[in-house]
C-alpha cells in the first residue's frame, strides 16, 4: 500500500517561519513601544505633579507678598517681600526652580530647590506686572515653565509639558509706611565714635527688614553664652525705664524689635501701620536726642502711632559727647 502520510516541504517551513518571525517582530515592537509610551506618560504625569506642587508653594507666598521686582532685570526670576518680612527670590538655576529667602541686613539668602530631581526645566519666564502704585491694580506675576523628565534616556525625555499660571497679590503694591533713620554724632570735646558705633533699635509691628536681638549679637564674634546674655540684656533694656520706648511695651507686649547699625546717610525701615518707637543702644558719655518722628505720640502719651500708609517719615537721632 502507498503511504498516505504527507509532511511540509522545506520551502513551506521556511515560509511559515518567515511569516511567524515578521508577526512576532511586529508584536514585540508594538509591545515595547506601548511600554515606552506608558513609561513616558508616567514620567510626564510625575513632572506635571511636581511642577504643580511647586507653583502652589509659590502662589501661597505671592498672594501675601509686597514690593515685587523682576530679579536683576531678567526673565528667569523675580523677588518680593513675603508676609514674614523676608526677602524672597525665585529663580531657575541648573534646570531647577530655586527659592531663596533671608534678611538683606544679614546679606545672606538661603534656600534650595523646590522642584524634584526627576524634573528639568528647559525654559522659563516670569512677568511681573501691576507694580505701578498708580495703576489701581495689585501686582500680578505670570509664571510660564517648560519642563521634561530628567533622564538620560533620549527616547523618554523627548516630550515636554508647558505650564502657565498667573497669581495676583492680595495687597496693592503701594509703598508701605516707612521710617528713614539717620544717625548723627557730634564730638566737640573729643571722642572717636561714629554713627556705626551705635546700634539703632526700631520697635513696632511687622518691622522689616531687620535683625532680631539674637541675630544682631550673633555677628559680634562672641561665645554662645555671651551672645545669649547680650541678647537678653538688649530686651531687658528696651523694657526698662532707661529706654525711651519703655512705655510702648505697656500697650504692646509683643512687638518686633529690629536692630541695625547707625548710618549718617540713613537706614530705611518698613513698618506695618500701627504703633512704633525708635531708640538706640548708645555708648557711654553721649547724650541722645530724638527727632519728633522717632516716636509719634497721641493721647495718652504712652501711645505711639505709626506713619500713615505711603507716608515716609525721617527720624534723626543725634548724639553729643558730654
Amino acid at each position: 500500500m502507498k503511504n498516505r502520510n504527507k509532511g511540509f516541504s522545506i520551502i513551506e517551513m521556511l515560509i511559515a517561519i518567515g511569516l511567524f518571525s515578521v508577526v512576532t517582530s511586529i508584536a514585540v515592537g508594538g509591545f515595547a513601544q506601548a511600554l515606552r509610551t506608558q513609561r513616558q506618560a508616567a514620567l510626564l504625569m510625575s513632572v506635571n505633579s511636581n511642577i504643580s506642587q511647586a507653583l502652589e508653594i509659590m502662589a501661597r507666598e505671592i498672594r501675601t507678598g509686597v514690593s515685587f521686582t523682576r530679579q536683576a532685570g531678567q526673565s528667569s526670576g523675580f523677588g518680593f517681600t513675603n508676609a514674614k518680612g523676608e526677602t524672597v527670590i525665585y529663580i531657575v538655576r541648573n534646570g531647577a526652580l530655586v527659592r531663596l529667602a533671608g534678611s538683606l541686613f544679614q546679606g545672606v539668602l538661603q534656600g534650595g530647590e523646590i522642584t524634584g530631581s526627576n524634573v528639568r526645566i528647559t525654559n522659563s519666564r516670569f512677568d511681573v506686572q501691576g507694580t505701578n502704585n498708580e495703576d489701581g491694580f495689585p501686582p500680578r506675576i505670570t509664571i510660564a515653565l517648560r519642563a521634561q523628565a530628567n533622564t538620560t534616556d533620549a527616547a523618554l525625555n523627548s516630550s515636554a509639558i508647558d505650564i502657565q499660571t498667573t497669581v495676583s497679590a492680595r495687597l496693592m503694591d503701594d509703598d508701605p509706611p516707612g521710617l528713614w533713620v539717620r544717625k548723627q554724632v557730634n564730638n566737640p570735646g573729643g571722642g572717636g565714635s561714629g554713627p556705626e558705633s551705635f546700634a539703632m533699635v526700631v520697635v513696632g509691628d511687622y518691622v522689616r527688614p531687620c535683625l532680631t536681638p539674637e541675630e544682631y549679637v550673633n555677628t559680634s564674634g562672641k561665645t554662645k553664652q555671651e551672645k545669649e546674655k547680650e541678647s537678653q540684656n538688649i530686651i531687658e533694656y528696651m523694657h526698662s525705664t532707661g529706654s525711651v520706648c519703655h512705655a510702648f511695651f505697656a500697650s504692646n507686649p509683643s512687638p518686633s524689635i529690629c536692630l541695625f547699625r547707625g548710618s549718617a546717610t540713613g537706614t530705611e525701615v518698613t513698618l506695618a501701620e500701627g504703633p512704633y518707637c525708635v531708640d538706640e543702644l548708645y555708648e557711654s558719655f553721649y547724650k541722645k536726642d530724638f527727632d519728633r518722628d522717632c516716636a509719634i505720640q497721641k493721647p495718652p502719651n504712652t501711645r505711639y502711632d505709626s506713619a500713615k500708609v505711603n507716608e515716609r517719615r525721617t527720624c534723626d537721632v543725634i548724639n553729643t559727647r558730654e
